[in-house]
């Protein structure tokens, strides 16, 4: 992720004059070890438990039907699934105030970088992640789908706060950009 971004981050960036090593930046690093990284993997762990241990509460008919999908319409469907799960998550957290809360500390970055999106409350990415992956486990996603799921996620998440200008065209009313997201993590009102 640090040569990535970096490097994406330098050749096309949002506010050219950021530093690298902005403030708060070791603050952030340490966030992204156990919230982005550590949590990743136990994510990718607890995926695997989870198959092994709770496959009597998936719906054999549902699992059926989307283990029949095409592989690229599960990736696909798993990843509208889980969007729509992590939109209405994140709705209650900026409209129910104790949620906010533990949300603030995700807002509380004044430098959107690569690093920033992996500021959260811990308790904040359990609950997220937990109401997240629940349904699309429920729902029957084989193991390997999740994980392809767990990764895009993270690759994403990252991208969406880094410091990088790009466009995306009419791609931009149907995906979360950069742009969108440093603007939703401005202090507009609006946003």
């Amino acid at each position: 992720s640090t040569l990535i971004f970096i490097f994406i981050e330098k050749l096309i960036p949002h506010r050219k004059k950021q530093a690298i090593l902005r403030p708060q930046w070791q603050g952030d690093l340490n966030h992204f070890f156990v919230n982005h990284l550590l949590v990743g993997i136990i994510l990718l762990i607890a995926n695997l438990f989870i198959h092994k241990t709770f496959a009597w509460a998936v719906y054999a008919d549902v699992q059926g039907f989307i283990n029949e999908l095409p592989f690229l319409v599960q990736v696909f469907a798993i990843i509208l699934i889980a969007d729509i799960a992590q939109y209405t998550t994140h709705r209650l957290y900026h409209e129910v105030p104790v949620f906010w809360r533990f949300h603030s500390v995700h807002h509380s970055a004044k430098h959107m970088d690569w690093l920033a999106g992996s500021r959260q409350h811990v308790l904040e990415l359990i609950v997220t992640r937990s109401l997240v992956l629940t349904p699309i486990f429920l729902l029957g996603f084989s193991k390997e789908v999740i994980d392809i799921y767990v990764i895009i996620v993270g690759l994403q998440a990252v991208f969406n706060h880094a410091n990088v200008q790009l466009k995306f065209g009419w791609l931009q009313y149907i995906i979360v950009t950069p742009q969108f997201h440093h603007w939703h993590h401005s202090s507009d009102d609006a946003a």
